[in-house]
């Protein structure tokens, strides 16, 4: 998925104004040219066993730059 498309699928409302990723904007601000983004979810047994995270990871080349967590239990 492209940035904007995700972009658009993670908009917030915050002070009547819709901003991409809401509180976290800032870090989705620090993307620069040749990043890239990975969803991932962690496995079923994790939310089974109420360890289940759910993000986005901003990624340089091989490198994690940032991780965003969008669902977690």
């Amino acid at each position: 998925m492209g940035a904007e498309e995700l972009e658009k699928t993670r908009l917030v409302n915050t002070n009547g104004k819709n901003i991409a990723f809401g509180y976290i904007h800032d870090e989705w601000e620090k993307m620069k040219d040749g990043d890239y983004l990975v969803e991932f979810k962690s496995s079923p047994s994790s939310w089974s066993n109420l360890v289940g995270s759910a993000g986005i990871r901003l990624m340089r080349g091989e490198e994690v730059i940032n991780t965003m967590i969008t669902r977690m239990n």
